[in-house]
């Protein structure tokens, strides 16, 4: 970072002392929650200090619960809570709408951590025209340790391998994806230090009425008969990705 001005400039270097040019830097220094990633304009974010009135949770009936907790945090004191039941179809999701951005390309982001995770992490991202839902997902398959993407045809195709996501309580792992919803095309999924190159994939279009307005949502999936926990925090929505 610089230091100091030129000579006609109204303050110098000093010995302790640098001067901020990066407003993103000083806000991650006063302890925004978007620290990960920093490109894109910030529509939305919530790191659930507040607890889930910005959400409409949903989860299955076999016992699975979604509470705010205080036992682990990547930010703040708070996070999301996903007690997921012993049961193989459990689940659970954090939902939410609002209106549609300017078109262009949109950023979801999230961060998850578990004592042990065997099932899948998932977004989201649906967006309403009055004609058609532009349906964007990034599914994490920890069991296959692969990244997938649903294509136009509505399956899911693999687009990495070996994606193994260490699982200890506290250590909070980042997945990010990053679409085009003027062009119909994925750009880029972000986990952890890794970036992905999606820009060869479309979403799945398919014909429906809803009135415009786009839908994101997190979800969690057990494959297994053993019930674990998994905690959710910093949900961050962008606009003008580059």
């Amino acid at each position: 970072m610089s230091h100091g001005t030129p000579d006609w400039g109204r303050t110098s270097g000093l010995k302790t002392t640098y001067p901020m040019t990066d407003l993103g830097e000083l806000a991650a220094r006063l302890g925004s929650p978007i620290t990960f990633d920093r490109r894109g304009d910030v529509v939305f974010f919530d790191s659930f200090e507040d607890g889930l009135s910005q959400w409409a949770p949903t989860h299955d009936t076999h016992g699975t619960t979604v509470t705010p907790s205080g036992q682990y945090s990547r930010t703040g004191g708070f996070s999301v809570e996903v007690a997921l039941a012993g049961n193989a179809n459990a689940y659970a999701s954090l939902p939410r709408r609002q209106p549609t951005p300017v078109a262009g390309k949109l950023g979801v982001e999230y961060s998850a951590t578990a004592l042990s995770l065997a099932g899948k992490l998932l977004i989201e991202l649906y967006v309403y025209d009055g004609s058609v839902a532009h349906e964007f997902s990034l599914n994490y398959d920890s069991d296959a340790d692969a990244l997938s993407i649903r294509t136009p045809a509505g399956a899911y195709t693999t687009i990495a391998t070996g994606v193994n996501l260490y699982s200890t309580p506290g250590l909070f792992h980042t997945l990010k994806l990053v679409v085009d919803i003027e062009n119909d095309a994925y750009v880029r999924a972000i986990v952890d230090s890794t970036t992905y190159d999606l820009s060869a994939y479309g979403p799945r279009l398919d014909a429906n009425s809803t009135t415009p307005h786009t839908y994101l949502a997190v979800w969690v999936y057990n494959d297994v008969a053993v019930a674990h926990t998994v905690w959710l925090d910093d949900l961050i929505f962008t606009q003008n990705e580059p």
